[in-house]
């Protein structure tokens, strides 16, 4: 497959970079230190990587964002960051 065959929207990630990224950020910052922002990336499956690192808690910006993350069983600790 080709990404011009790709159905929009569509995430491309560099795994290799993905992989780096999450480790260096939890040995900067390790478990309840950093509380992701899931509007940065909106998808549960980065959500759960990055669970699987330990930061378990994480920001939403909109009730639909909390519903997703809840439905996809990432409600340990969700902060809806609203007023």
């Amino acid at each position: 497959m080709k990404v011009t065959d790709l159905q929009t929207p569509a995430l491309l990630v560099d795994a290799a970079a993905l992989e780096h990224n999450l480790a260096t950020m939890a040995a900067a910052l390790p478990g309840p230190r950093l509380r992701p922002h899931v509007t940065a990336h909106k998808t549960t499956e980065l959500a759960r990587r990055q669970a699987a690192y330990g930061h378990r808690a994480f920001t939403c910006a909109t009730i639909r964002e909390v519903e997703g993350m809840v439905a996809a069983g990432l409600s340990d600790d969700l902060l809806l960051a609203n007023e």
